[in-house]
């Protein structure tokens, strides 16, 4: 998640406190300015920069000089100005409507979209907000028989981080599934680790009356790492009914160096496909969980096409054009029967 607020505290007095004042002022004159330059020049290309938006004046500019002399900014230098001002990347997204952004290392990476990919078949203009969540709301009655996306369901994910849930009050909040952890694959030790929590939020989110599924957060190097780990849900979700997805999830771990890190992309892609093979082995769905900048600079999405993915992306309106069937969009989220914060989802699949 973006996180581009920058507060700043100054002291001092006379004239040195006078000549800051009107440099803030003035630096926020500036930045008022840039963005509102691209607000009209984004507007102007009929909504984003891609091959296909058409022309909304008379002449559309072919290249950056035209661009410059049209009092417009070119997309080099909107890159630029991106970079300097630290613009987040759900603005960007809305621009640069052919590319999947994302940062890293202190950088704005432009990814191109593989044609060659599945996209998904969601109608962003039946999703609304209210104060809290999105809603998901077909407006085609006849959508769930003709097998497009329906009405979302809400729902959580859960771990011990979220200590007891009174699942009972989640329900009544409108808590529709469950995604819980079963168990992780420890950073560095490489020790497999049961969720303590787990039984209890299985047996509490199946009494609510909710349907469930779960997760494993890998930390496997190889494949036989990965089997394991596969290994080890199947034997801890044996006594429950478990309806929706088995999901592998592999991401960064902030700020700490992991075992994982040195994999490339062919290995990750090579361990999420030994997991998911043996979750279907034993009669479940399985799911790959990340971020969109795991899932194309991490993986290899062509080889993971057969697979439900859970994507992680904390936007008003997802920028991922890739099939998805779930969508993380809060990691801040609160619910009746949890105390602090949870993990929010939508859920476009039934399963």
């Amino acid at each position: 998640m973006d996180n581009n607020d920058v507060k700043t505290k100054k002291k001092g007095g006379g004239a040195l406190q006078v000549m800051l004042i009107i440099i803030i002022i003035l630096l926020a004159g500036q930045s008022y300015f840039l963005f509102s330059r691209l607000t009209t020049d984004y507007e102007r290309r009929g909504g984003g920069y891609d091959a296909d938006t058409p022309a909304s004046v008379a002449e559309q500019p072919s290249s950056d000089a035209e661009i410059e002399a049209m009092g417009w900014i070119s997309p080099d230098v909107l890159k630029r100005y991106a970079e300097e001002y630290n613009v987040n990347t759900e603005f960007l997204s809305r621009i640069f409507r052919d590319k999947i952004i994302y940062k890293q290392g202190g950088m704005i990476l432009y990814e191109d979209i593989n044609p060659n990919l599945q996209k998904h078949p969601y109608d962003w203009d039946s999703l609304w907000w209210d104060e809290r969540r999105p809603y998901y709301e077909s407006a085609d009655s006849d959508a769930e028989t003709a097998g497009e996306p329906v009405n979302a369901l809400f729902g959580i994910d859960v771990s011990r981080y979220q200590g007891d849930v009174n699942w009972a009050m989640a329900a009544a909040d409108g808590v529709e599934f469950a995604i819980v952890r079963m168990g992780y694959r420890g950073y560095d030790t490489g020790k497999l680790v049961t969720d303590e929590f787990f039984d209890a939020n299985m047996q509490g989110a199946l009494s609510a009356g909710l349907r469930v599924g779960v997760y494993f957060f890998s930390q496997a190097v190889n494949e036989t790492e990965a089997v394991e780990e596969a290994e080890m849900v199947l034997s801890g979700i044996a006594p429950y009914n478990v309806s929706l997805p088995v999901t592998f999830d592999i991401e960064e771990i902030s700020g700490q160096n992991a075992r994982t890190d040195a994999l490339t992309p062919d290995e990750v892609t090579n361990i999420a496909i030994a997991f998911c093979e043996r979750i279907s082995q034993g009669g479940y769905t399985p799911m790959i969980y990340a971020n969109p900048k795991w899932f194309v600079s991490r993986m290899n999405l062509e080889r993971l096409e057969p697979y439900a993915k859970w994507l992680a992306q904390y936007y008003k309106t997802p920028a991922y054009p890739y099939a998805f069937s779930v969508w993380q969009f809060s990691s801040t989220g609160s619910v009746a029967g949890i105390k602090g914060n949870v993990d929010l989802d939508l859920a476009f699949e039934r399963f």
